[in-house]
């Protein structure tokens, strides 16, 4: 194979790890969400750990295919509207993860006066998210974009009695899905990108190299 072969290789088998990587990190993302729920109670899943993987196994990878999409999704739109998002180093793109998951933590291991303060308390923190780690117009508009659609489908699927789901349980998830869908989407594009980079960086050598020789 020559040179210029395998660079182009090299790139599709990078795209190729890239999917699976932001696949799997949705599917992890399921899985800690799914841990909120039973710690808090919560009638969506099935507390025996075994009925969830036999009766909600499905959530998982169309979470993971979700995250895929988002993480794919935010450098096309960069490009599109031509918001330039700065490039971040490794670090920070863990300390946006970190801060993700203590965001969910937050869900449990807080004590709320109401529903409505925890809504406004991770609506805070997840604008915080997207200061820190995005602060461009284009994440802002996936992210809400994300939330919104997120949370309708939800309100369907428990709407049509696809979930056996109280009322109060209900009332719960409402108020603080909308913020962790929200800022999971932050941190999967800023994931995407942190990828993307690496991706430019791999064929820019690559290209380089074929030049050299």
């Amino acid at each position: 194979m020559s040179t210029q072969g395998y660079g182009v290789l090299l790139v599709h088998l990078f795209r190729a790890l890239k999917v699976v990587v932001l696949f799997g990190i949705g599917v992890s993302f399921a899985a800690t969400l799914n841990c909120i729920l039973l710690e808090r109670n919560s009638a969506i899943f099935p507390r025996d750990a075994l009925a969830i993987l036999r009766h909600c196994w499905w959530i998982f990878p169309i979470v993971g295919m979700a995250a895929t999409l988002v993480g794919l999704l935010y450098p096309c739109v960069d490009t599109k509207l031509g918001d330039y998002c700065h490039p971040q180093e490794g670090a920070k793109v863990l300390k946006c993860v970190a801060f993700f998951v203590g965001m969910k933590l937050c869900c449990t291991k807080l004590d709320y006066a109401n529903n409505l303060h925890m809504a406004v308390v991770l609506g805070l923190l997840s604008l915080l998210i997207w200061w820190l780690f995005d602060s461009t117009k284009s994440g802002l508009v996936v992210a809400l974009s994300c939330a919104l659609v997120a949370a309708l489908v939800i309100h369907a699927l428990i709407s049509n009695g696809l979930y056996g789901y109280p009322e109060t349980d209900f009332t719960y998830l409402k108020s603080w899905l909308p913020s962790i869908f929200f800022s999971g989407s932050i941190t999967m594009g800023t994931i995407g990108r942190q990828l993307v980079l690496v991706e430019n960086s791999l064929f820019h050598n690559s290209s380089k190299k074929v030049h050299v020789d």
